[in-house]
Parts: structure tokens; sequence; C-alpha cells
């Protein structure tokens, strides 16, 4: 009698240890694949960002990236940010969308983590954004499109164009007067339509481009703010034009508006 009694004790340890052991690889399993998913959405993002500049330089044209999301899913965060660009004095007002990827449950990031963009920024903590609104002349190959990811409630990949870019144009001689032409350009992303499916594909599309010229003659230089509202969080950064050797500045501020599709 006591030999049946060991041998079902014996009997139901091991199912329990041979349950807890299946139970424990398929969470280890699911753990690795939620992750997997993230990843392959990093990759996503990046080619999307690069993508959304090229539609933001060409007016009419469209592409898309396809996603297969199983525990995440793509989001469009609308009116997520207000931006108010100044030139010398004189503002302009807009606001834009950004897309996120929502990792799964069992997704981990290590925290603020810069992909796509200027990856020093990441070292100034909660002031990074300040520090990321203006690409200057100097940093001409950082681009206007960053992807990052950060805890916000969970793991999430962003990509956004909260920022703008100084591409220096050159010179030109009117009347004698040497100008510097620069170009502060700023991509607006709105969200167009979403349909449902087990596959997404965001495709964007160049809608149009705004074009507002402000001419400045005799300061030694002409001074560039950006201000943006998030969450009620105001964020700033400012940069300075020289125009030494210049007798003025043709500043040309280029607004493009990329349309963001969920299909």
């Amino acid at each position: 009698m006591s030999q049946i009694i060991s041998t079902v004790i014996i009997a139901g340890s091991l199912l329990i240890i041979a349950a807890i052991a299946s139970w424990l690889s398929a969470s280890m399993f699911e753990i690795q694949s939620q992750q997997a998913e993230l990843e392959r959405a990093e990759d996503a993002f990046n080619a999307l960002a690069t993508i959304i500049e090229e539609c933001a330089a060409k007016p009419g044209s469209s592409a898309y990236v396809r996603f297969n999301p199983r525990t995440g899913g793509v989001e469009v965060l609308r009116d997520y940010a207000s931006i108010t660009i100044t030139i010398g004095g004189i503002s302009n007002f807009t606001n834009t969308d950004i897309l996120a990827y929502r990792g799964g449950a069992f997704s981990t990031i290590p925290g603020l983590v810069i992909i796509r963009g200027d990856e020093t920024v990441q070292r100034r903590g909660s002031s990074w954004r300040n520090e990321s609104l203006i690409i200057d002349v100097d940093d001409s190959d950082v681009p206007i499109a960053w992807v990052y990811e950060e805890h916000s409630g969970g793991a999430y990949v962003y990509l956004d164009c909260i920022r703008v870019k100084i591409n220096d144009l050159g010179e030109i001689t009117v009347n004698d007067t040497r100008y510097r032409v620069v170009e502060v350009l700023f991509i607006r992303l709105t969200y167009g339509e979403a349909r449902g499916g087990e596959v997404v594909d965001v495709k964007v599309s160049g809608l149009n481009k705004t074009v507002n010229q402000y001419v400045f003659q005799g300061p030694s230089s002409v001074s560039i703010q950006v201000q943006v509202d998030l969450d009620d969080e105001i964020f700033q950064d400012s940069a300075e034009i020289s125009l030494s050797g210049y007798g003025g500045c043709i500043v040309y501020l280029v607004v493009s508006t990329v349309r963001v599709d969920l299909l």
C-alpha cells in the first residue's frame, strides 16, 4: 500500500514539475517573441522615417512600410504637439501628429534610446527634447525624422518630426548687397484614414509644401526660435544665423505636409 502511495506522490510531483516547466518554456518563448516583434517595429520605423523625408521633399509621391503586429500595434497620436517657429520676431503656428508602436505586455526597453537622430542628446535626460528642436547648419547629417524608444505605460517606439532643420542655400547678390540664403524646414505629419486587418500597411504621402520668404537687412544675425507645447509642457530651443560679411539674409520657411494612412 505504501509503495502505491509513494508512486502516486512521485507521479503527481513529476506532473507538477512538467506543468511548471511547460509554462516557463511558453512564457520565455512569448517574451522572446514580443521582444523580436518590437525590434522589427524599430527597423520598420527607421525605413518609414526615411520615406517620410523623401515624400516631404516630393509632393505627390507616396510609399508604404508593412507591419505584422501580433501583440503590439501601430498608433497615430493626433495633434500630439503644437509648434511655434519664430524667425526674426515673426511667428508661425502649426501642430503635428506622431507615430507610435505599442509593444506587447512582455516587451522591455531600457528607457530613452534614440535609434535615429542625434544620440548625444539622450544624455540630457528629461530635458533632451529642448536640445532636439533645431538642427543647425553644422549638423546637416542629422535627420529631421527621429525614431526613439521610451517608456509610456509600457514599451513604445516613437517616430516624430517635432523639430526644424536649417539648411544653408548659399548666397545671392542684389543691387550690390550680398544676402545669405537659408532654408528652415519643418515636416508636419497629419492623419488620413485607418482600416482594420492583421497586416498593417503604413502609407505616407507628400501632400503639399508651403513656402514663406522673409528678408532681413542690416542685422548682424537672425534669430530662429522654436517652442513646442506637448501635453501642457513647454520645450524651447533657439539658434542664431550669423550674417558676418553679409548685408542681409533671406530665410525660406518651408512646411511640408505628409499624410499618414493605416491600411
